[in-house]
């Protein structure tokens, strides 16, 4: 998927959420992420698409990519703009959220589907750092 639309769609897919919960996380209205996602708006704002980034855990440059907008090599080297965006997660706090909270089988599912996804980027990143002898560079709490 080389496009905005698809780049946005694999990625809310991939952190297990509806159009509904990528615009409620994102403060974008709904009807927005649904013609982004369906390419009828190729290129929405940058306000639009910093809010889209964030709720995605990418950086904003990486929508510029799949727009088309940028190349990789006009980012320069190292920029990892295409890579998501480390999150900060204190697990005690968020088992003690889940825990407070009545879950649905389904967001039981969507929530095991993000945790393994941060977990591979979590794991990922420590076997990079651990290679280049930098530790944590990605400052996650563990």
């Amino acid at each position: 998927m080389n496009t905005l639309a698809g780049f946005i769609t694999k990625r809310r897919l991939e952190l297990g959420m509806t159009q509904a919960e990528l615009a409620r996380r994102s403060g974008v209205p709904v009807t927005t992420v649904n013609r982004v996602e369906a390419g009828v708006t190729k290129l929405p704002g940058a306000d639009v698409r910093r809010q889209l980034a964030r709720a995605l855990h990418v950086e904003h440059a990486a929508l510029l990519v799949a727009a088309g907008e940028i190349t990789e090599s006009e980012l320069g080297e190292g920029t990892g703009a295409v890579e998501p965006a480390p999150v900060d997660i204190d697990r005690s706090a968020l088992i003690s959220r889940v825990e407070r909270i009545r879950l649905t089988p389904e967001r039981i599912g969507s929530l095991e589907r993000v945790l393994d996804l941060y977990l591979s980027f979590d794991d990922a990143s420590h076997r990079a750092d651990e290679t280049a002898g930098t530790g944590d560079g990605l400052g996650v709490t563990r």
